[in-house]
């Protein structure tokens, strides 16, 4: 696990069972931007760019660099609330990875 840093590659992403931390020297820029299109329509976009150089001990080769996004859009109608939301990354910390996810939440008392 890292040290609450979402940025810094945890060492349980590391293959061959490698234990340290590979890239731990970091500079990154992080984004967010929310609001309503109507009273029931909302949006949050969240974005990250990062570039690494390894560690002290052992600094990486080249440069590392990621680009991460999400895009989501919240529709409410009452208690309930209903979302979609994609995100990718791209780069050469993580690899280049997609996801996509639907939400179902209700928000108000149950009894």
């Amino acid at each position: 696990m890292t040290p609450g840093i979402g940025l810094i590659t945890s060492p349980i992403y590391n293959k061959e069972g490698y234990t340290q931390f590979r890239n731990n020297r970091v500079k990154a820029w992080h984004m967010g931007i929310n609001g309503e299109i109507t009273d029931r329509i909302s949006y949050l976009v969240k974005g990250s760019y990062q570039e690494g150089w390894g560690t002290y001990s052992a600094p990486a080769p080249q440069k590392l660099h990621s680009f991460d996004a999400m895009f989501q859009g919240i529709y409410t109608l009452g208690a309930w609330q209903f979302s979609a939301a994609y995100a990718f990354d791209k780069g050469n910390v993580f690899g280049d990875c997609n996801t996509f996810n639907l939400k179902i939440g209700y928000h108000g008392k149950i009894l």
